[in-house]
């Protein structure tokens, strides 16, 4: 902590240094605790850490963002598998899947 400012390492109460987006599912971190396990240094969000803080798998994330879609948006969980796979395959985390070029 600054003694004179009020101010930790990461920013002002709470908030993270700038914002990043999560390399698994796009989410903006701006706060401390959206990173995974409140570390700023990890690249991915707290949605796509397991409990362990290690980042989920494209299968599980896939699963977990289908999800996600059917209940937020009311999908059929065909179509949010989908729109799920459309929202990854621009992020980081997943440039090596080779589901990717098939589709191409």
């Amino acid at each position: 902590m600054n003694r004179t400012s009020g101010t930790n390492s990461v920013g002002t109460t709470g908030k993270a240094a700038g914002s990043r987006a999560c390399i698994a599912c796009g989410m903006p971190m701006t706060a401390v605790e959206e990173f995974a396990m409140g570390d700023p240094a990890k690249d991915y969000c707290v949605h796509c850490a397991r409990p362990d803080g290690s980042m989920q798998s494209f299968e599980e994330k896939l699963a977990s963002l289908t999800g996600f879609i059917v209940r937020t948006q009311g999908f059929a969980p065909a179509a949010a598998a989908v729109a799920a796979k459309v929202m990854m395959k621009p992020l980081p985390a997943w440039s090596d899947r080779a589901e990717w070029l098939a589709e191409d």
